[in-house]
């Protein structure tokens, strides 16, 4: 059965502009025309679209489902070899705020272009986007547009307009598509409905963290991050696979293993560099805290203070509340500063194998608080540039 993936770069939706909005000046004898009556118009809309914007996440409201049909009946021939679908009607909201309608008496249908492919497996997203009439060559005859939709495809992306209503992963030489056998996991192929994204509330804190991407404790974090979802959804953390330090992010993962390496091979020299001039903060996993990673991250604090987390520390006490730390056999998380040293045995209990239930919502809470106190350390110093 399919799990809710790490949601894509693209499926972290922008927040609002910083750009002023102008209303019109109303007062006597101003004669209204056609370009004041559209300006005070749209500064409506545009406080309507700001709003939803910095409160809510777009997605589905309710509908919008998706099947496979023969292609319509008079159809022009270029057309009748293409998989046909049909979408029921219904209704979603856009990142813009856009309220997307799509009614019965609509044409519905659309035909899916299968894109060549000549290594990989690629997903083929099918989307729904507003459109708004003003955009269209439309006659001068009415007085009255009505807002509208498309449909439309991509390849391995999503955009922030974009509403998805299901993707099929392709492999080289499929030239057909098909309906899924299991709903909840469908196969090469096949229509995927599981990854739609609905309107919520959208996280009003957001951590970007980078991490390498073949690391091991990969799959761990995202587990991580996919229980925040649910157990503390007022956090979004968005997993970001690096191959150099980006500046632009608030944290970074580092094996400790790795951090040795690099200290010992002079071909790495500008990336440890890159590191000890980047001011997020580190999470640096250790198998073992001992005096050889210790000299390598005093090489990149100079002034290394570590301290053990105690009972009384932040990371302790929210946004869940540990009277006693869980423990880690033997092990303890360490701070100075930017710096977080955790235990790798930490990374294993987020996974959850052959854990029960009570204690992976133990681990689960305290790495949600980890990752709580990393992203509030980087914003708080973030604020202070």
């Amino acid at each position: 059965m399919n799990e809710p993936s790490e949601p894509m770069p693209s499926d972290v939706f922008p927040l609002p502009a910083l750009t002023p909005l102008t209303q019109l000046n109303v007062q006597d004898n101003l004669r209204i025309n056609a370009e004041r009556w559209q300006l005070a118009h749209q500064y409506h809309q545009q406080r309507q679209n700001v709003h939803y914007q910095a409160l809510w996440q777009p997605g589905i409201v309710y509908g919008l489902g998706v099947k496979l049909i023969a292609p319509p009946v008079g159809i022009a021939p270029q057309f009748q070899t293409k998989s046909w679908i049909e979408v029921q009607p219904g209704f979603a909201i856009d990142g813009e705020g856009n309220p997307i309608v799509v009614s019965e008496t609509t044409d519905r249908t659309y035909p899916i272009t299968i894109p060549p492919l000549t290594q990989g497996v690629q997903t083929l997203h099918i989307v729904l986007r507003h459109v708004d009439p003003r955009h269209l060559e439309l006659p001068n005859s009415t007085d009255r547009l009505q807002e509208q939709f498309r449909f439309d495809q991509r390849v391995n992306r999503l955009d922030p307009k974009d509403i998805e209503l299901c993707r099929v992963r392709l492999s080289p030489g499929q030239d057909s598509l098909a309906m899924p056998a299991q709903g909840l996991s469908p196969a090469l192929g096949e229509l995927d409905l599981t990854r739609r994204r609905f309107a919520q509330l959208r996280s009003q804190r957001s951590l970007n963290l980078g991490i390498l991407p073949q690391s091991q404790y990969y799959p761990a974090l995202t587990t991580l991050c996919q229980a925040m979802q649910v157990l503390y959804p007022s956090l979004h953390c968005q997993l970001h696979p690096v191959t150099q330090i980006d500046p632009t992010l608030d944290a970074i993962c580092l094996e400790g293993n790795r951090l040795i390496e690099w200290h010992q091979s002079p071909s790495h020299s500008a990336l440890l560099q890159a590191v000890k001039d980047y001011s997020g903060s580190l999470i640096i996993v250790a198998e073992r805290f001992d005096s050889t990673l210790q000299e390598s991250l005093r090489r990149l604090q100079r002034h290394l203070n570590l301290q053990p987390v105690v009972a009384s520390h932040l990371m302790a006490r929210y946004p869940f509340l540990f009277g006693k730390l869980p423990d880690f056999s033997q092990a303890s998380v360490w701070i100075d500063g930017r710096i977080v040293i955790v235990p790798s045995t930490l990374f294993d209990h987020w996974q959850g194998k052959d854990q029960s239930r009570e204690t992976i919502r133990t681990w689960h809470e305290f790495g949600i608080n980890l990752l709580y106190y990393v992203w509030y350390s980087s914003h708080i110093q973030t604020l202070l540039r």
